[in-house]
């Protein structure tokens, strides 16, 4: 039998070869987020802070301007032990990944600070869950653990998912995302009442104004879900950001939204457009 494992690739699956790490330079992205009983009549980001299970409920998310995302706790004293892991943007929108062991309503010290936080989950042992809601935050004043101000808040691990929901990435500096596939979905208990909420997908340069990509309304008598696959990939470069809204039209809304996509080093891209003939 002829060894392959070190020739080159031919009419090989590109997808499944970035996943498998064997495409230089590519990384795959998953983004999905989720929103509990969305606030009626506003636009609300999907995002754990917007769901009814935290504190503090937080609908409109706040994006740092320094790399100030510096503490972490939890809302109770028996979150001891779990390793966690961070990942975000430093100060220069530089990839930054950390892990830190959690200490029940105590804070604890980020070994660096940052920018950017777009993902938190737990990788502690089996039996080590995250057992009440866990803050990634700017240093402020907590009560029994949880930060009195909700705006310093910038990830929230909610009590019983050991990762963070959150429909919204920064592109790292010296990268380009293209997203190749974009999903949304509501649901309201119960299921009898036809229902709506007015989706809304929005980008922006690093600290410039946001601008509209995508709008739909999703409407069902239950639950709804609306798929968007970008035949032509979208791009978004270094230092952009892209972030998920939803404005339900009644009370009790639930809302999960998200995308695929690659991470491409551009200086591993080719600088000069191909041409077919």
């Amino acid at each position: 039998m002829m060894d392959n494992s070190e020739k080159p690739f031919v009419n090989s699956n590109f997808l499944m070869e970035m996943v498998r790490g064997r495409v230089r330079g590519a990384t795959p992205i998953h983004k999905f987020g989720e929103a509990r009983d969305l606030l009626t009549g506003q636009f609300s980001n999907v995002w754990d802070g917007t769901s009814d299970e935290v504190d503090t409920v937080v609908p409109i998310y706040t994006y740092s301007t320094t790399a100030d995302i510096d503490t972490v706790s939890s809302g109770s004293a028996l979150d001891t032990g779990q390793t966690v892991e961070i990942q975000g943007l430093d100060g220069n929108l530089d990839p930054v990944v950390q892990t830190i062991t959690t200490n029940g309503q105590s804070k604890v010290t980020l070994p660096r600070s940052l920018l950017r936080v777009f993902r938190v989950k737990n990788l502690s042992l089996f039996g080590k869950d995250i057992l009440d809601n866990l803050y990634v935050y700017v240093d402020t004043a907590v009560s029994d653990g949880v930060p009195v101000d909700g705006t310093k808040i910038r990830a929230i691990i909610r009590d019983g998912h050991n990762q963070t929901q959150m429909a919204q990435y920064t592109v790292p500096r010296g990268y380009s995302l293209y997203i190749i596939h974009g999903w949304a979905n509501i649901s309201k208990a119960g299921g009898a009442t036809a229902v709506a909420i007015e989706l809304k997908i929005r980008q922006r340069e690093y600290d410039r104004v946001w601008r509209e990509l995508h709008k739909t309304v999703l409407i069902s008598s239950g639950s709804s879900d609306s798929n968007r696959p970008y035949v032509i990939p979208l791009k978004l470069e270094g230092m952009h950001e892209i972030e998920y809204l939803g404005r339900p039209t009644t009370s009790g809304l639930s809302m999960a939204a998200g995308f695929h996509g690659m991470l491409l080093r551009e200086d591993y891209q080719n600088s000069s457009p191909i041409v077919y003939l």
